[in-house]
C-alpha cells in the first residue's frame, strides 16, 4: 500500500473509533432506547453502514481488505474459542447452582 492509502485507512479507523465512543455515551444510549433503535445497534447494522460508507469513499478497497486479511482471520479464529469459553463457564455455573443449592422440603 502507498502512504496515501495507509493514511486514509488510519483516518477512517480513527473516525470509526470516535463514532464507537460517541455511540457509547449515556445520552446516545437513552436516545436509542427511546426510539427503539437498540435492536438495530446491537445487530451490527452500524457496522454495515460504516462498511458501505468506507467502500464508497475508497477507504476499503480490495487491496486494503487483502492486506487486512490476517487480522480478520485472527479475529474470526478467536470467536468460536470465546463462545466455547462462555458456554463452558455457563455450564459450570449451572452445575454448581443445581448441585450446591439446598433444596427445601415442606414439612408442614
Amino acid at each position: 500500500m502507498q502512504a496515501s492509502e495507509v493514511a486514509r485507512v488510519v483516518i477512517a479507523l480513527a473516525v470509526a473509533v470516535a463514532l464507537a465512543v460517541l455511540g457509547a455515551q449515556p445520552r446516545v444510549l437513552r436516545w436509542e432506547r427511546r426510539f427503539g433503535l437498540t435492536v438495530l445497534a446491537s445487530s451490527g447494522f452500524p457496522f454495515l453502514l460504516l462498511g458501505v460508507l468506507f467502500r464508497e469513499l475508497g477507504v476499503l478497497t480490495n487491496a486494503v481488505l487483502t492486506d487486512m486479511r490476517p487480522l480478520f482471520e485472527a479475529i474470526i479464529a478467536n470467536v468460536p474459542a470465546r463462545a466455547d469459553d462462555v458456554l463452558n463457564i455457563l455450564q459450570i455455573a449451572w452445575r454448581n447452582l443445581t448441585y450446591t443449592t439446598p433444596c427445601r422440603v415442606w414439612s408442614g
